[in-house]
């Protein structure tokens, strides 16, 4: 074995580290924080709602729902559940861009556009009208998701 090929595998195991631990990992982690959006999404798309709007752009006035207990604490989850990923979607865009990058240009996945949408969707979330509708639908288009309904 000469000093040559000694030297040629350390810098490709350095060289596979740095591939690996700078761009694999966060790519990796951007795209589990992309299945989490997407399964509580699935799993919170028929919450119950604390009003509902009378009229039809949204603004009010507002009535009451006929909602149970159970019903507004799985509310007040969802609400909780998706300010926390929006919140990570938007601080994984800020801080690794060129993931994020990736992300959008192989994937069209619009990470920092989800974590918006998400954090609105947590602040509409309890009213049954249009800002609900348009923070879903917003979300939807940022990651790709197809509605259900």
């Amino acid at each position: 074995m000469t000093l040559v090929s000694i030297a040629f595998g350390l810098m490709s195991g350095f060289v596979a580290w740095i591939l690996t631990e700078f761009f694999a990992k966060p790519f990796r982690r951007g795209l589990d924080l992309v299945m989490e959006v997407r399964t509580k999404a699935i799993i919170f798309a028929n919450v119950s709602a604390r009003f509902r709007s009378q009229s039809a752009d949204g603004t009010g006035p507002f009535l009451s729902t006929d909602a149970t207990k159970e019903e507004l604490d799985r509310l007040r989850s969802a609400e909780e559940g998706y300010r926390e990923l929006g919140a990570k979607l938007q601080a994984f865009a800020k801080t690794e861009p060129l993931a994020t990058w990736v992300m959008l240009r192989i994937f069209r996945l619009k990470v920092s556009e989800a974590g918006v949408a998400l954090l609105a969707l947590s602040n509409t979330l309890g009213v049954y009208g249009q800002e609900r509708r348009n923070s879903t639908a917003r979300l939807e288009a940022a990651l790709r998701m197809h509605s259900s309904s």
